[in-house]
């Protein structure tokens, strides 16, 4: 029902959204859709930010051949682009880049803007921060297998924080059995069985 880009199993959720479904005789897609707008809301409460200090100290940690993290990440590029640079120009541009990355330190909070656009919240002020946000999202239309997606483009969020995603989806799971056990017990409780808790 739902799918996140991080690819793992989410058919618990998928049995909770087609069950509340029924019990309420509300739309699949529709329900489909608003589980994934809260699961996006709650990835993104928990993708801290990079604190700006810990990016820069990170990025100028040396390494073994006694460059700095920041100056490995600028020979590589160079390599790869067959680009010649000096000593000073290398610093220079370690120096370019370290302020970039602490300057976008929510960039990773912000693959989840999309989701946000895409099922219909406004994503806590933080949607108008960046004009084209890593990641993407698919809201579930009516057919056969009605489906939502949410993908998170920026390897960072895998390396980083990889369970965010898969716990954004457990506390919706749950969230929707505990709505649709209350539903349930209602109901029975209106037609006259008693239920224990």
């Amino acid at each position: 029902m739902i799918r996140a880009g991080l690819r793992f199993d989410t058919r618990r959720l998928g049995r909770a959204i087609t069950a509340l479904a029924r019990e309420t005789g509300a739309d699949i897609p529709g329900e489909i859709n608003n589980a994934a707008k809260f699961v996006a809301i709650n990835a993104y409460r928990e993708t801290k930010p990079a604190g700006v200090a810990n990016i820069r100290r990170e990025l100028a940690a040396v390494g073994r051949n006694g460059l700095t993290l920041a100056e490995n990440i600028v020979m590589k590029r160079a390599k790869s682009t067959a680009q010649r640079m000096n000593r000073a120009q290398v610093k220079a541009e370690a120096r370019r880049l370290i302020a970039r990355r602490a300057s976008s330190s929510s960039y990773l909070r912000a693959g989840f803007i999309p989701a946000f656009r895409t099922f219909g919240s406004r994503g806590g002020g933080a949607a108008n921060k960046f004009a084209s946000p890593p990641g993407s999202a698919r809201a579930a239309r009516r057919g056969r297998r009605p489906t939502a997606v949410i993908s998170h483009f920026d390897r960072g969020i895998v390396e980083q924080y990889p369970g965010v995603l898969r716990r954004a989806v457990n506390r919706q799971t749950r969230f929707l059995e505990r709505t649709l056990a209350r539903k349930i017990e209602a109901r029975a409780k209106s037609i006259g069985f008693r239920t224990r808790r």
